[in-house]
């Protein structure tokens, strides 16, 4: 492989982390609006559906956090090869 093609690759893999960022970041802000929603419609409901939903979704911002977090591990990576 020569230096041209490592390099167009290091940033081919760049924009595909800028990609899954930009939709993890979407997903997250849906994520947060889908968790008000929830408390503020199923607030208080007899079968705990509210808490349950809620949980959940709290599970996944912290599963989204930590791609995230990653995501930016790899993104520093990158930006050091480029840096050789």
């Amino acid at each position: 492989m020569s230096l041209g093609q490592v390099i167009a690759l290091v940033a081919d893999l760049q924009r595909s982390i800028d990609q899954q960022m930009t939709q993890i970041t979407e997903f997250q802000r849906n994520n947060r609006d889908n968790i008000a929603l929830v408390t503020q419609e199923l607030q208080g409901s007899r079968r705990g559906h509210d808490k349950r939903m809620t949980a959940q979704l709290t599970r996944v911002e912290d599963s989204l956090s930590r791609s995230a977090t990653s995501l930016r591990q790899a993104s520093q990576a990158l930006a050091r090869i480029q840096l050789v």
